[in-house]
């Protein structure tokens, strides 16, 4: 089959990276073109060379990047960005974010020459719009990759947003269970997939380097987006201050990735005098040597789909940490492959300084993780029995 899949786009992100797992293993039985409506193509190098790529006008690109900045900073560089933003939010929430996506899309001509489109960016958008009324296809599919009603999907708004798709896969039992609460009638058109990793690329790359030499230190990896909106990165400056009030020392922190609030997390790394202990080392191609080195993962999210950052880490055999977002007890056992914890910087800090000090624990998490044997669910086959299902068959 011919497929094509309609992202935002394919800058670093767990999100992006799930695509790139899933349709690379895809691509081996099926005809893949990804259309790109931005410009952001960090992780394209990563695509098989089968898989096609197509792109979209440069003004969808800015449309995109203004509906993702913050509205304070578009009100203090673009009145014109920060009106347009206020529109559209306006628009969306009495129903008629439509006209706005009508009159951008209306230029584009419609794709033709595939057999099932799907919009994979996982919130509702302007991409849902664009596969529902700009791709010719009998078959159209939307994922959703984290909490609906996060993503502001609602009881007033999910049927109308969804109802037009063939399929709404979720990524998680949480994601879906949620989903199919806010709008039962759509129970017959929702499926489970959960995210793909390619273990062997992943345990062949951890061997590439060590990034931290020889040291004495406990090394602490965080791999995340750096939107504290999401991420809760303050939770690791409030983490990281507490260790070191205590004297705790023998630690360096490492966040491995980038985004709008990397300079705002720099300032605050400096102005809480924590240079020495957490390290900004930007997006990296390949993250998992930074993984397997580490004594501990560490996300502080306040919500997620399912982490593929902790799958990653549960092949790699390191202990992780995790804020109790909605699906976190999916991902790990907690007290077992690593900790589950209340969110907030004081209960992060309070198991960081666990695993850091009592050797014991965390030698018998470390020995669970190590006898962990991560395996991929049947997450193609079960995406083929959705594409092959006739309309209104489940």
């Amino acid at each position: 089959m011919k497929i094509i899949f309609v992202v935002s786009n394919l800058n670093n992100g767990g999100m992006e990276k799930a695509l790139v797992n899933f349709v690379n293993d895809l691509s081996r039985m099926h005809d893949i073109t990804i259309c790109i409506l931005g410009r952001g193509n960090q992780m394209n190098s990563q695509l098989k060379e089968n898989i096609n790529i197509i792109s979209q006008p440069k003004y969808l690109d800015t449309l995109l990047k203004i509906m993702s900045t913050h509205k304070s900073d578009l009100k203090k560089n673009s009145k014109i960005h920060y009106i347009f933003k206020g529109a559209v939010r306006y628009l969306s929430k009495i129903g008629l974010e439509k006209v706005i996506y009508r009159i951008l899309l209306f230029r584009i001509k419609k794709i033709k020459g595939f057999d099932v489109a799907v919009s994979y960016t996982g919130m509702p958008g302007i991409w849902d719009y664009f596969v529902l009324n700009k791709v010719k296809t009998n078959k159209k599919l939307a994922w959703i990759h984290n909490n609906p009603e996060v993503l502001g999907i609602n009881t007033r708004n999910c049927f109308k947003l969804y109802n037009k798709f063939d399929a709404i896969i979720s990524v998680s039992k949480d994601c879906k269970n949620r989903f199919e609460k806010l709008e039962p009638r759509l129970i017959n058109k929702s499926y489970l997939i959960y995210n793909l990793i390619n273990i062997n690329e992943i345990i062949e790359k951890s061997l590439e380097f060590n990034p931290f030499g020889i040291n004495n230190k406990k090394n602490i990896v965080t791999v995340a987006r750096i939107d504290n909106s999401q991420k809760r990165f303050d939770r690791i400056i409030e983490c990281a201050k507490l260790l070191v009030q205590e004297n705790i020392l023998d630690f360096k922190w490492y966040i491995v990735g980038s985004g709008k609030d990397k300079t705002w997390l720099q300032n605050e790394i400096i102005k809480n005098k924590l240079n020495l202990f957490i390290e900004l080392v930007g997006y990296k191609e390949n993250p998992y040597p930074y993984l397997a080195n580490a004594d501990m993962l560490v996300l502080t999210s306040d919500y997620e789909g399912l982490p593929v950052t902790i799958m990653e880490a549960l092949v790699l055999h390191v202990p992780i940490i995790c804020t109790n977002f909605n699906c976190a007890g999916e991902a790990i056992v907690d007290k077992k492959e690593g900790i589950i914890v209340d969110k907030s910087g004081k209960a992060v800090f309070e198991a960081v300084k666990e695993l850091l000090v009592d050797y014991t624990q965390y030698m018998n998490i470390k020995n669970n993780v190590n006898n962990y044997q991560f395996k991929n669910s049947n997450s193609i086959s079960e995406f083929n029995n959705i594409i092959k299902k006739e309309k209104n068959e489940k």
